[in-house]
């Protein structure tokens, strides 16, 4: 799907995941795409933050999607104290 729209693609798409049995994207195939960024109001966001699922390793949050935006809030208050 990349090729057909012009995207980058490297050699290699996907890669193991250390020794274990399972398969991840390419670092490689991620800092491409993510060159191709040039909206100023996505590339002032910081790299791979992801969203509050994907780093917050608490159950209470991710069993419960409403609480996420007060973590997202708290996230960001800390992020732009420094």
């Amino acid at each position: 799907m990349q090729r057909q729209r012009g995207l980058p693609v490297p050699d290699v798409v996907v890669t193991p995941f250390f020794d274990r049995p399972y398969r991840i994207v390419s670092g490689e195939l991620i800092t491409g795409l993510l060159a191709q960024i040039t909206d100023p109001e996505l590339t002032s966001l910081p790299v791979r933050a992801g969203s509050v699922g994907q780093w917050a390793d608490c159950v209470d949050v991710l069993a419960h999607p409403e609480r996420r935006p007060a973590l997202a809030a708290a996230y960001r208050a800390w992020r732009d104290q420094g």
